[in-house]
């Protein structure tokens, strides 16, 4: 396990000022991605910190939940796909990968040694492009833009799809909260809007837990 510590800075709806129980649903949503080992926001900052296992969580993965209750992640992160040529071992691939993660300004890498294709996120602000290449090339490859090919399974991709198709109806659920809420309308209502989106963005974790019993 390699647990990667980033403070993301965030671009959030305005109605988020005043509506703690929306960054409360933000947070929890997050917390309960597989992988998330915490997650902790500053309003004021408007940053969210999140601590997170990079083998089963990628920061993709962490933006695209944000997203979907109208968070974006500021211009922070740049994301590149490479390939590396001259890769012959699996223990290679290892190294390479662990050596491009250690690089200084570096969020995130993955190397697939089957396709040679290496996956980087970064922040351009600390490290370039350009630095990153000549890492893979100091320890004897060479490396070319790549588009990336990602296979995944069709019962992967179809539990993914209801994830997403969940937490989005979750995320509308909480957004129309909000706006329930600034409009005044009986407090009874939000609640009800509250909690069907905690019902249905937790089904999954609900459902893991169960699980795990």
């Amino acid at each position: 396990m390699e647990t990667q510590t980033l403070d993301i800075p965030v671009v959030w709806p305005d109605y988020f000022e005043d509506c703690q129980n929306c960054i409360d649903r933000l947070q929890q949503l997050l917390a309960g991605l597989d992988g998330m080992h915490s997650v902790s926001i500053d309003p004021d900052r408007r940053s969210v910190q999140v601590s997170y296992d990079r083998d089963l969580l990628t920061f993709e993965e962490i933006k695209e939940v944000a997203r979907l209750l109208g968070v974006d992640v500021a211009e922070h992160y740049r994301h590149e796909t490479l390939r590396v040529v001259g890769l012959d071992c699996p223990d290679c691939a290892a190294k390479l990968e662990s050596a491009v993660r250690r690089l200084r300004g570096v969020a995130w890498a993955s190397l697939n040694y089957a396709t040679s294709v290496l996956i980087v996120e970064f922040e351009p602000a600390v490290i370039q492009l350009a630095s990153i290449e000549n890492k893979v090339r100091d320890l004897g490859y060479d490396v070319e833009p790549e588009k990336p090919q990602v296979v995944v399974s069709p019962k992967a991709r179809e539990r993914r799809s209801i994830r997403l198709v969940l937490t989005g109806i979750s995320g509308a659920l909480l957004a129309a909260a909000g706006v329930i809420w600034l409009a005044r309308a009986p407090s009874w209502i939000v609640s009800a809007a509250l909690i069907l989106s905690a019902l249905t963005g937790g089904l999954f974790t609900i459902r893991s837990a169960l699980l795990g019993l």
